[in-house]
Protein backbone atom coordinates (compact mmCIF):
# COMPACT_ATOMS: atom_id res chain seq x y z
CA UNK A 1 0.00 0.00 0.00
CA UNK A 2 2.94 2.47 0.50
CA UNK A 3 4.32 1.83 -2.53
CA UNK A 4 1.35 2.73 -4.21
CA UNK A 5 1.22 6.31 -2.77
CA UNK A 6 4.52 6.77 -4.89
CA UNK A 7 2.93 6.12 -8.13
CA UNK A 8 1.16 9.51 -8.79
CA UNK A 9 4.22 11.32 -8.29
CA UNK A 10 5.85 8.67 -10.48
CA UNK A 11 3.43 9.16 -13.51
CA UNK A 12 3.87 12.97 -13.38
CA UNK A 13 7.33 12.51 -13.84
CA UNK A 14 6.59 9.69 -16.92
CA UNK A 15 3.95 12.53 -17.82
CA UNK A 16 7.04 15.19 -18.03
CA UNK A 17 9.78 12.59 -19.45
CA UNK A 18 6.73 12.09 -22.55
CA UNK A 19 7.02 16.15 -23.22
CA UNK A 20 10.70 17.01 -22.77
CA UNK A 21 13.07 16.76 -26.06
CA UNK A 22 15.86 14.23 -25.27
CA UNK A 23 19.21 15.53 -25.69
CA UNK A 24 19.23 14.34 -29.48
CA UNK A 25 16.46 16.21 -30.41
CA UNK A 26 18.35 19.15 -28.82
CA UNK A 27 21.14 18.30 -30.73
CA UNK A 28 19.56 18.22 -34.10
CA UNK A 29 18.33 21.50 -33.27
CA UNK A 30 21.85 22.84 -32.80
CA UNK A 31 22.86 21.58 -36.20
CA UNK A 32 19.71 23.00 -37.73
CA UNK A 33 20.76 26.45 -36.22
CA UNK A 34 23.41 26.52 -37.74
CA UNK A 35 26.49 25.43 -35.32
CA UNK A 36 29.69 23.16 -36.74
CA UNK A 37 29.97 19.68 -36.04
CA UNK A 38 33.23 20.68 -34.35
CA UNK A 39 30.97 22.83 -31.74
CA UNK A 40 28.34 20.42 -30.92
CA UNK A 41 30.21 18.10 -29.06
CA UNK A 42 30.74 21.24 -26.72
CA UNK A 43 27.38 20.98 -26.09
CA UNK A 44 27.45 17.64 -24.77
CA UNK A 45 30.29 18.57 -22.54
CA UNK A 46 28.14 21.81 -20.78
CA UNK A 47 25.33 19.10 -20.64
CA UNK A 48 27.37 15.98 -18.65
CA UNK A 49 29.57 18.84 -16.69
CA UNK A 50 26.71 20.69 -15.67
CA UNK A 51 25.37 17.07 -14.19
CA UNK A 52 28.70 16.17 -13.26
CA UNK A 53 28.89 19.54 -10.69
CA UNK A 54 25.14 19.95 -9.67
CA UNK A 55 24.97 16.39 -8.59
CA UNK A 56 26.33 16.58 -4.90
CA UNK A 57 24.40 19.63 -4.84
CA UNK A 58 21.17 19.00 -5.76
CA UNK A 59 21.18 16.12 -3.15
CA UNK A 60 22.13 18.35 -0.52
CA UNK A 61 19.30 20.85 -2.17
CA UNK A 62 16.73 17.68 -2.05
CA UNK A 63 17.59 16.91 1.79
CA UNK A 64 17.02 20.50 2.59
CA UNK A 65 13.66 21.24 0.73
CA UNK A 66 12.34 18.14 0.14
CA UNK A 67 12.22 15.79 -2.61
CA UNK A 68 8.98 17.41 -3.86
CA UNK A 69 10.39 21.18 -3.83
CA UNK A 70 13.49 19.74 -5.45
CA UNK A 71 11.47 18.21 -8.32
CA UNK A 72 9.14 21.13 -8.83
CA UNK A 73 12.87 23.27 -9.31
CA UNK A 74 13.79 20.72 -11.64
CA UNK A 75 10.94 20.99 -13.62
CA UNK A 76 11.24 24.43 -14.04
CA UNK A 77 14.50 24.06 -15.46
CA UNK A 78 13.67 21.67 -17.82
CA UNK A 79 10.76 23.93 -19.12
CA UNK A 80 13.52 26.64 -18.85
CA UNK A 81 15.62 24.27 -21.44
CA UNK A 82 12.99 24.02 -23.92
CA UNK A 83 12.52 28.23 -23.93
CA UNK A 84 16.00 28.98 -24.28
CA UNK A 85 16.54 26.71 -26.72
CA UNK A 86 16.24 29.11 -29.70
CA UNK A 87 17.86 31.98 -28.05
CA UNK A 88 20.60 30.48 -26.25
CA UNK A 89 21.95 26.92 -26.99
CA UNK A 90 24.69 26.96 -24.10
CA UNK A 91 22.13 27.73 -21.29
CA UNK A 92 19.52 25.48 -23.13
CA UNK A 93 22.10 22.57 -22.40
CA UNK A 94 23.12 23.45 -18.86
CA UNK A 95 19.36 23.96 -17.81
CA UNK A 96 18.70 20.48 -19.22
CA UNK A 97 21.66 19.20 -17.29
CA UNK A 98 20.05 20.82 -14.21
CA UNK A 99 16.56 19.20 -15.28
CA UNK A 100 18.48 15.45 -15.70
CA UNK A 101 20.35 16.02 -12.69
CA UNK A 102 18.00 17.37 -9.70
CA UNK A 103 15.02 15.34 -11.15
CA UNK A 104 16.50 11.92 -11.08
CA UNK A 105 18.15 12.49 -7.50
CA UNK A 106 14.69 13.84 -6.30
CA UNK A 107 12.72 10.57 -7.35
CA UNK A 108 15.80 8.67 -6.43
CA UNK A 109 15.69 9.79 -2.99
CA UNK A 110 11.78 9.81 -2.73
CA UNK A 111 11.64 6.09 -3.52
CA UNK A 112 14.48 5.36 -1.41
CA UNK A 113 13.28 7.20 1.32
CA UNK A 114 9.44 5.90 1.02
CA UNK A 115 9.17 2.57 -1.14
CA UNK A 116 8.88 -0.95 1.01
CA UNK A 117 9.16 -2.71 -2.00
CA UNK A 118 12.76 -0.59 -3.79
CA UNK A 119 13.11 -3.24 -6.31
CA UNK A 120 9.85 -2.97 -6.92
CA UNK A 121 9.45 0.49 -7.54
CA UNK A 122 12.42 1.01 -8.84
CA UNK A 123 11.27 -1.59 -11.66
CA UNK A 124 8.42 0.94 -12.11
CA UNK A 125 10.54 4.15 -12.62
CA UNK A 126 13.12 2.83 -14.92
CA UNK A 127 10.19 0.90 -16.83
CA UNK A 128 8.45 3.77 -16.93
CA UNK A 129 11.50 6.21 -18.07
CA UNK A 130 12.21 4.07 -21.00
CA UNK A 131 8.59 3.55 -22.11
CA UNK A 132 7.71 7.26 -22.15
CA UNK A 133 11.05 8.62 -23.32
CA UNK A 134 10.71 6.55 -26.34
CA UNK A 135 7.02 7.19 -26.73
CA UNK A 136 7.69 10.90 -26.12
CA UNK A 137 10.49 10.93 -28.94
CA UNK A 138 8.30 9.38 -31.37
CA UNK A 139 5.22 12.30 -30.34
CA UNK A 140 8.22 15.12 -30.88
CA UNK A 141 9.95 13.18 -34.25
CA UNK A 142 6.66 12.87 -35.52
CA UNK A 143 5.39 16.62 -34.75
CA UNK A 144 8.64 18.16 -35.96
CA UNK A 145 8.70 16.66 -39.44
CA UNK A 146 5.10 16.95 -39.94
CA UNK A 147 4.38 20.45 -38.04
CA UNK A 148 7.75 22.17 -37.89
CA UNK A 149 9.99 22.77 -34.62
CA UNK A 150 7.74 25.97 -33.60
CA UNK A 151 4.97 23.04 -33.37
CA UNK A 152 7.54 21.29 -30.99
CA UNK A 153 7.95 24.09 -28.81
CA UNK A 154 4.44 24.54 -28.17
CA UNK A 155 3.59 20.89 -27.36
CA UNK A 156 6.87 20.62 -25.10
CA UNK A 157 5.67 23.54 -23.29
CA UNK A 158 2.47 23.05 -22.54
CA UNK A 159 2.66 19.50 -21.74
CA UNK A 160 5.48 19.82 -18.99
CA UNK A 161 3.41 22.88 -17.88
CA UNK A 162 0.42 20.54 -17.35
CA UNK A 163 2.92 18.28 -15.56
CA UNK A 164 4.19 21.07 -13.24
CA UNK A 165 0.78 22.18 -12.22
CA UNK A 166 -0.30 18.60 -11.51
CA UNK A 167 3.04 17.49 -8.99
CA UNK A 168 2.64 21.24 -7.68
CA UNK A 169 -1.03 20.16 -6.78
CA UNK A 170 0.10 17.01 -5.41
CA UNK A 171 3.19 18.70 -3.70
CA UNK A 172 0.41 21.61 -1.84
CA UNK A 173 -2.09 18.30 -1.29
CA UNK A 174 0.34 16.72 1.29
Amino acid sequence: KEDMKLLPILFIYFGFIFFIMSDQFFILRARENGYSLEIIPLFIIVLTAVQVLASYYGGVLSDIIGVKYSLILSFIFGIGSIFMINTNMWISFGLLGLFTVLSLNAIRAKISKSAISKGFIYGIFYGGVAIFGALGALAVGFIWKTYGFDAVLIYSEIGMSIMLLFLTDLTLQT
